[in-house]
């Protein structure tokens, strides 16, 4: 079995912005070339999955939200650099405002050859609902996607990267099949029906040295990672899933998710 490493990026902008997790579009661009200098890959997450052998050159991309920038900003450089990637897609946020994508916007990702999966429909953190919310969280993005692209959604990524033992066990009743967490750390090929998947969050604070490490499956440092992680989900159980939340998304520290 090899390891792999899953990359999670949000949305990108045109230049510097207040928001740690949005990354400036050149800076996307570096890590892309970063990728294709070492001899690797960028593939989505089901290109890489349903292969029948590991690609061991593969850096897994994803987005996750469904930021308008998705399609304006990422979709050209992949396509670019001859790259695929995974992007999870809140579905009930979709033109809902400027920063979202619309309905042909995702689309058009599907028909330019990327991965469109679920990222939940409203994006509330799964712990703070019920068992039937959080259900309704998983299965009516999955209807939509199906209904709007023509096939059904087979993985997902938890919103905020957090999930619930009964999210779970649900979403494997669904039929996903591989579930995204915040968590970092190298996977394994061929991963178990519906594994848990960690991925390393890629923001404003990652550094140059930072990225190769995790481009190069660095087990030292995925170690670590996942050391200041829990240090991180023992300060979210403190504070609470909201006002956690609130804080990432303010300043987005490494390791934040």
């Amino acid at each position: 079995m090899s390891s792999f490493p899953v990359l999670m990026y949000h949305a990108l902008s045109a230049g510097p912005d207040p928001r740690g997790y949005v990354l400036p579009e050149e800076r996307f661009r570096s890590h892309l070339e970063a990728i294709r200098a070492a001899g690797r890959r960028g593939v989505s997450l089901a290109a890489f999955l349903e292969a029948d052998r590991p690609d061991e050159g593969a850096v897994v991309l994803t987005f996750d939200d469904g930021s308008a920038s998705d399609r304006g900003r990422a979709l050209p450089l992949l396509l670019a650099f001859g790259f695929t990637a995974t992007f999870f897609v809140t579905t009930g946020r979709l033109g809902m405002d400027p920063e979202s994508m619309e309905w042909d916007d995702v689309a058009a990702l599907a028909a330019a050859g990327m991965d469109v999966q679920v990222h939940g429909h409203t994006h509330q953190l799964l712990a703070d609902l019920a068992p039937e919310e959080q259900l309704d969280e998983l299965a009516r993005p999955a209807a939509l996607l199906e209904e709007h692209l023509g096939r059904r959604p087979w993985s997902l990524s938890f919103p905020g990267g957090r999930y619930t033992p009964f999210a779970v066990e649900a979403a494997r009743r669904l039929g996903y099949h591989a579930l995204c967490t915040s968590e970092p750390g190298l996977n394994r090929h061929p991963a178990a029906d519906g594994a848990l998947v960690r991925r390393f969050l890629v923001h404003q604070g990652t550094s140059g040295a930072a990225f190769a490490r995790m481009i190069g499956r660095d087990p030292r440092f995925a170690s670590k990672a996942l050391s200041a992680y829990r240090v991180k989900r023992a300060a979210q159980r403190l504070l609470g899933n909201r006002a956690y939340q609130a804080v990432w998304e303010r300043f987005c520290k490494p390791g934040a998710a």
